[in-house]
């Protein structure tokens, strides 16, 4: 008898953190992905990746928070988690011309286990510049 109460509380006592646990994930922010490659679309390691964005307080002038600068991995990519809301991201290489996106990092509801991805393809420097995107 004493063994049965012990296996039911350890059955409890799991499924209690494996739903804790799951609730914990499903509450996380999303990660956006940056993936910066170049025109050929071969990645570029090491890539700078500048995230920022506005902010407008209430009877304040607008101002830049920047929420981070990221590298880029072996495979180009870099990852960070940010609050759903619309991002100025700024790629750049050595070599490469810099380029400029707006990024909408959605809720966790939009995502939907779907990875936001947003691709920048640097060209190779040939007289400097910043390419946006039309």
């Amino acid at each position: 008898m004493w063994v049965q109460e012990m296996r039911v509380k350890a059955v409890l006592a799991v499924g209690s953190l494996l739903l804790l646990t799951s609730r914990l994930l499903a509450q996380s922010s999303p990660t956006p992905i940056v993936v910066v490659e170049d025109s050929s679309g071969a990645p570029i390691a090491g890539a700078s990746v500048q995230v920022q964005h506005w902010a407008i307080p209430i009877g304040s002038e607008p101002r830049i928070v920047q929420d981070g600068v990221f590298a880029t991995d072996s495979q180009g990519r870099a990852s960070f988690d940010v609050a759903p809301q619309e991002y100025e991201v700024f790629a750049s290489a050595p070599a490469f011309v810099p380029a400029v996106a707006i990024v909408q990092a959605p809720s966790v509801k939009a995502l939907r286990g779907r990875e936001l991805r947003h691709v920048f393809k640097l060209s190779v420097r040939s007289g400097g510049g910043v390419e946006v995107p039309e």
